[in-house]
């Protein structure tokens, strides 16, 4: 189909198209179209009329793969089964595995800086032809697999090979063995099965993957974008950059336009640890005799949730270039002694970076008992004659005893971050990791902890096997970090089998409110809003027990659901009695479910977030042009906007549901 930016002109094997599965197109040096066709050969258009050539004509092959015009004008098809045909306007010459290619299934071409042509084949790995001859790469020179389905020069000029396998780099000027260095799901590509590759004007690299959506790569951290992101499907075909910049992705199911915006991430030490935790500091002084250190961070984004956050991170002095990492811990161990300054960036989905990294000054210094056993020394030898050989026995026994005690502290303080870090994963385990794709709707939730494990939570629970009936539920358990994190995991068991057995969001609170005061710690509570939403009817039932209203945004306006049932949460009253809440939902409503960590956010001097606020920022988006997702992206931008510098108090948890046409 032909497009002149006001409609589309189709043209078929009617009109001369010699088939109608078109597979690659090409305009040549002279302004005429190529087409390769999947059994019609190639159809050559000027304008006004097809003119197809097949093998009758001398093509090697009639499904026409790939399509390349060289330096000098002559054209080459690569084919499925029939190798390479060149065509110099008169007539076709074909090489195949005969004249020394790889294999006959071609299925990418790319004319080097240097002039080489490299055939990418499906099975023989990559040939590379001089004019003169092939020379053949396969699994045994290091490339990745030897089904080969895309190439790509670099404005560097390494030559990039999408396989099967994963993606591999070749450069010519490395020794042999190490001309090809290759990429795989173990070094963060999305998927081992590499479509297509681009390299975008700011030198990143995207990989169009089968199966794993679309992977970006700065040559030091991979990320993703995903279905969640707004990828039409997750089995790549093609990827292309136009004009204006705009990257467009061509997939199994349409395409799909993407465009960046510039919001890079915030980052913040959250812990520095040695022998015990010390919170977040600028500077800390660490004696040698310490075995390891150890920094926790956590990045903030806009539009990427907190799994998603990529970091670098090094430690000047000690590290030569910055390391990637999709952890939130690092840890160094036995440090010489010197002045360093660890710094980490978190990077977001877009491949953006923080503007500026946490920093924390770091100083290894003697251990204070041994500046003393120095002096101790230099005194003993001043009075040798009259020193005795039990005392310095006695002093190296203390000294060993010193140092069996940092170990022994040392060693418990790791045993404590791993088990922080056990809660914390068992945690987030319990949430979404992804969005349910619900007809009609669209839906995204995110939870952002305060500490490195919180109480809030959140989740969608499908009530029946048709997928038609979807539970939302957000909570948030009363104190935070450790405290709060046993009552979420046993909550959320208790969630989900009550949820089996109730028929209405006031059902499940009045069951859960029997049963988890006896659980629960003295003084301890749990405020919790549930929704029932029908996808059918795109009616919706809540019941809230001391939770924040739910807000809505119907037109231009945007209002609290009203509920005027009991508000108790969960756990202080055995005797409350919950009621629901009917509100019908209607075309481009968008409802927001929120704990109360947004509306209590602070700023530097003090003041709160608050309502209005979050009601105001509701309302600018319009729903037709937003997702749920950057609607979400929206509200987070704003409170971090308004939060400045401020550390984060308390958890954040958001669920945005937002209604179709």
């Amino acid at each position: 189909s032909r497009y002149d930016g006001k409609q589309l002109v189709t043209l078929t094997t009617q009109d001369g198209l010699a088939h109608n599965q078109v597979t690659s197109i090409l305009e040549d040096g002279e302004g005429h179209l190529w087409f390769g066709t999947m059994g019609g050969g190639v159809s050559r258009y000027d304008g006004e009329q097809f003119i197809s050539f097949t093998t009758d004509d001398g093509l090697g092959h009639n499904q026409v793969t790939y399509i390349l015009e060289d330096g000098e004008g002559h054209l080459w098809f690569g084919t499925m089964g029939g190798g390479v045909s060149r065509c110099d306007g008169e007539q076709f010459v074909t090489f195949t595995t005969d004249h020394g290619l790889g294999h006959n299934e071609v299925t990418a071409i790319v004319r080097d800086r240097e002039g080489y042509l490299w055939f990418g084949t499906y099975g023989g790995g990559v040939s590379r032809y001089d004019g003169k001859e092939f020379v053949v790469f396969t699994t045994e020179d290091g490339l990745a697999n030897n089904r080969v389905q895309s190439i790509l020069e670099d404005r560097k000029g390494y030559l990039w090979f999408g396989t099967m396998g994963g993606v591999s780099r070749y450069d010519a000027h490395r020794p042999d063995r190490e001309q090809f260095v290759t990429f795989t799901t173990q070094d963060g590509l999305a998927h081992n099965q590499v479509t297509s590759i681009l390299e975008d004007r700011e030198g990143n690299f995207w990989f169009g993957t089968w199966g794993g959506c679309v992977s970006r790569y700065d040559g030091l951290v991979f990320q993703r974008l995903l279905k969640r992101d707004g990828l039409a499907h997750d089995a790549i075909q093609e990827i292309f950059q136009d004009r204006n910049g705009a990257i467009w992705i061509v997939t199994q199911q349409g395409i799909t336009r993407y465009r960046s915006y510039h919001a890079p991430p915030r980052v913040r030490l959250t812990d520095v640890a040695t022998d015990h935790r010390y919170g977040p500091l600028a500077e800390i002084r660490v004696p040698s005799s310490q075995k390891y250190l150890a920094f926790e961070f956590q990045g903030s984004s806009l539009k990427t949730p907190w799994d998603r956050m990529a970091y670098v991170y090094r430690l000047k002095g000690y590290d030569a270039d910055w390391r990637p990492t999709r952890e939130r811990r690092v840890e160094y161990a036995d440090l010489p002694r010197g002045k360093y300054v660890f710094q980490v960036k978190a990077v977001d989905r877009d491949l953006a970076y923080s503007e500026t990294p946490a920093e924390v000054r770091v100083r290894i210094h003697l251990p204070y008992g041994k500046i003393a056993l120095i002096g101790l020394a230099a005194m003993a030898m001043m009075a040798a004659v009259v020193a005795s050989g039990y005392a310095v026995k006695r002093r190296r026994e203390r000294d060993r005893a010193r140092q069996a005690l940092l170990e022994t502290q040392a060693q418990l303080v790791e045993e404590m971050g791993r088990e922080l870090q056990v809660a914390h994963d068992m945690q987030m385990d319990l949430m979404p990791k992804a969005s349910p794709e619900i007809p009609g709707f669209d839906i995204a939730g995110q939870c952002l902890p305060a500490n490195r494990v919180g109480g809030d939570y959140f989740d969608y629970i499908w009530l029946d096997e048709m997928h038609t009936k979807l539970c939302i539920v957000l909570a948030d358990v009363v104190g935070s970090a450790m405290k709060a994190t046993i009552p979420v995991v046993m909550f959320s068991g208790m969630l989900h089998t009550a949820s089996e057995h109730t028929s209405s969001p006031a059902d499940l609170l009045n069951h859960l409110n029997r049963f988890l005061p006896p659980r629960l710690e003295p003084h301890s509570f749990i405020s919790c809003c549930v929704a029932h939403v029908d996808v059918l009817s795109r009616r919706m039932v809540l019941c809230n027990a001391g939770q924040p209203g739910p807000l809505v945004r119907r037109g231009e306006h945007v209002h609290t659901i009203s509920m005027e049932t009991s508000h108790w949460p969960l756990g202080i009253i055995s005797e409350v009695h919950y009621e629901d809440v009917v509100f019908d939902l209607q075309e481009r409503d968008v409802v927001l479910f929120h704990t109360d960590g947004a509306i209590e956010a602070q700023n530097e001097a003090g003041k709160l977030y608050g309502f209005d606020r979050l009601g105001a920022v509701s309302g600018r988006a319009e729903p037709s042009e937003t997702t749920a997702e950057t609607w979400l992206d929206g509200i987070l931008e704003d409170v971090y906007r308004f939060s400045g510098p401020a550390p984060q108090h308390d958890d954040m948890t958001f669920v945005v549901l937002k209604v179709g046409t």
